[in-house]
């Protein structure tokens, strides 16, 4: 299984929707972390009939002036986790380090984010790999995206831009980011009103909805293809 196949498994926001792109984006205007020390939250995976096909659990640890968010997954043969590091003011990248395990794949990935590049090791079934990438100020990392959003400045028409940066691809993808307006989502945690935010790239577009209270907590993330629901945690 490849590098790209294996992050459509699971986030594969910017894998699915489009290549690599040199665009720099304007930002989104986030604010600070909106996270409490020691926040845990826990979603299940669904597949397009309803049925679960796997879980992910969400920690939140400050450490000084970078915020460290756990992830852990389990997903139709997927195991990953990682940790990625943010700057708590901004919620600029700092670094990741991500173990992933398939059937017949297993690599670990390093990265650091410093002086506009990011750094890229990698181990692949056992062979090493490295790779630099230049990356404008305002990147976020893929696998930051969906939670970076809940400080998102929430209101209805609300547009911005990011590049998003995958890692283990070595991809940048640009991405339109818009807040559409609330709805009322069904999750297994419970009912909610919710902000409906679009993700638009190149090839596609993707849906993300976050509580309208605060801490805005994710509630529903849809890629077309399987949907992450929230079942506990604020």
């Amino acid at each position: 299984m490849s590098f790209k196949r294996i992050a459509l498994c699971l986030m594969g926001l910017v894998v699915l929707l489009g290549g690599c792109a040199q665009a720099g984006g304007e930002g989104l205007g986030l604010g600070s972390a909106p996270w409490q020390d020691g926040r845990t939250v826990r979603y299940q995976w669904l597949d397009e009939t309803d049925s679960e096909i796997g879980t992910s659990v969400i920690s939140y640890t400050r450490e000084g002036d970078v915020w460290v968010i756990a992830q852990s997954d389990q997903i139709s043969g997927l195991d990953q986790t990682f940790e990625v590091r943010v700057a708590a003011d901004t919620l600029a990248p700092v670094s990741e380090q991500k173990q992933v395990k398939t059937a017949d794949t297993e690599f670990e990935l390093t990265t650091r984010y410093e002086g506009g590049k990011l750094e890229i090791k990698a181990v692949v079934n056992g062979e090493d790999r490295t790779a630099s990438v230049d990356v404008p100020a305002n990147a976020l990392d893929n696998d930051q995206l969906l939670v970076s959003l809940e400080a998102l400045p929430f209101a209805e028409g609300y547009k911005g831009e990011v590049v998003v940066v995958v890692a283990q691809n070595a991809l940048k993808v640009p991405m339109e980011v818009t807040v559409q307006g609330q709805e009322e989502i069904e999750v297994p945690a419970g009912t909610f009103q919710a902000w409906r935010v679009e993700f638009k790239a190149s090839q596609g577009i993707q849906t993300v909805w976050y509580k309208v209270d605060a801490p805005h907590t994710l509630v529903l993330y849809d890629n077309g293809a399987t949907r992450m629901a929230l079942v506990e945690g604020e």
